[in-house]
């Protein structure tokens, strides 16, 4: 089983110049050949290869220009030349199945302003986990803190972002056997509640109101600063600028991270109790969507809709889905998606559907047997009840081909 171990690590002073300029030149090497991909494409129609693009920086290095890609580890720079052509085979992937513009994620330019910088190594990198260091060629023995055993190394993706560095490794982990066999939990995902489960145990998010208001005064202290304020004006960004904009990307990492600690803690819980957990098919894209309209056809409630969009993407529910899937995963357990549909409009109790039946926000009272609950625990009684209809058709289904629930779900 391959997982990846994100490290901290300590460069000294030396060492951060050259991994800024690791960081440069494979930025520089993505954009330079994204560049002539889309040039190649527009005036000549023709695609060039991943292998073309690799011969091509052997010759870039004996420019006199470009003498000092030299300095930077050649292997690196190779990958991500194959990043960015598989970047592009996904977008072309996408296409066929025909999935909307909003997914199809065509390859992009990186500017130097990302919060997040990074390359990769395909190998060549040891660990001295007696001296707590790690070595990156080209940059040497780092200092880090090592506080997993790896005994593996397949790849490493060194990162900077808000001024702190750390080192991804991809190596291989030993299967966790545990299997929570017939447990289940349903999850209504909310704004104000962050997951109100079947069983009471609710997730409830930290507050970060004091993060976000500090940077909405970063965010004003950073418009009277000179920087380019039009797309495709080149201007020299002042320091102050620079400053003010490392600071608001150290509270967006605070809050990065407070929300990671508390989903990994959370996931691991229900993995610990639960085989499946039903969740509805939420389709984050589409709830997130701007209601501002067109010239012809102008939008209603677009300030509303944009505060609700706001609070939809603040929970990061994506990242909470990708995290609790893998780990049951890894637990033999499943994560499964229920149909949405008049979850919190029917009566967990007898099946009535009313649209009336939810008086408030957070008060469900059924126009048919007077049933009276919490709008969110109704609905994840009716995810839970639907899970468990869903979960006996694939059984009977799994009898008939003689396999496992599991391995149909």
């Amino acid at each position: 089983m391959k997982r990846a171990v994100k490290i901290r690590i300590y460069p000294t002073k030396q060492q951060k110049e050259k991994l800024s300029q690791h960081f440069a030149a494979n930025r520089f090497i993505y954009n330079y050949m994204l560049a002539k991909k889309e040039k190649s494409y527009k005036e000549d129609n023709k695609k060039i290869s991943c292998f073309d693009q690799v011969k091509e920086l052997t010759l870039l290095k004996k420019e006199e220009k470009y003498l000092w890609l030299k300095d930077i580890d050649s292997q690196s720079l190779q990958l991500t030349i194959r990043n960015l052509d598989t970047a592009f085979k996904n977008f072309f992937r996408r296409i066929k199945k025909g999935s909307p513009a909003s997914e199809l994620g065509y390859p992009r330019f990186k500017p130097w302003y990302f919060a997040r910088q990074s390359f990769q190594y395909p190998q060549r990198v040891k660990i001295n986990e007696e001296k707590n260091k790690i070595y990156l060629p080209k940059i040497g023995w780092v200092k880090a803190i090592i506080h997993r055993d790896i005994k593996t190394i397949k790849t490493v993706t060194v990162s900077r972002e808000a001024g702190q560095y750390h080192a991804s490794i991809l190596t291989e982990f030993p299967e966790i056997n545990q299997i929570n066999k017939g447990s289940r939990i349903a999850l209504d995902m909310g704004v104000k509640t962050f997951a109100t489960a079947s069983n009471d145990n609710d997730i409830l998010l930290p507050d970060i109101a004091d993060e976000e208001k500090k940077i909405k005064l970063l965010d004003k202290a950073l418009s009277r600063k000179k920087h380019s304020r039009k797309k495709g004006e080149k201007i020299e960004v002042s320091n102050k600028y620079k400053k003010l904009l490392l600071k608001k990307q150290k509270i967006y990492l605070k809050i990065k991270n407070i929300k990671k600690n508390v989903t990994h803690k959370q996931t691991l819980q229900i993995v610990k109790d639960c085989q499946y957990v039903f969740i509805e098919d939420l389709k984050i894209k589409n709830m997130t969507k701007s209601a501002k309209g067109n010239e012809e056809v102008h939008g209603k409630n677009v300030k509303q809709k944009s505060g609700l969009n706001r609070s939809i993407q603040r929970q990061s529910w994506g990242d909470f889905f990708t995290i609790l899937e893998y780990k049951l995963k890894e637990r033999n357990g499943e994560l499964i998606r229920i149909n949405p549909k008049n979850t919190s409009r029917e009566c967990s109790q007898y099946g009535y559907i009313d649209k009336e039946n939810r008086e408030s926000q957070s008060i469900f009272k059924c126009k048919s047997c007077n049933y009276c609950e919490n709008a969110d625990r109704n609905a994840s009684y009716n995810i839970l009840k639907r899970g468990n209809i869903l979960l006996l058709e694939l059984g009977n289904q799994a009898q008939l081909k003689n396999a496992p629930v599991s391995a149909i779900v």
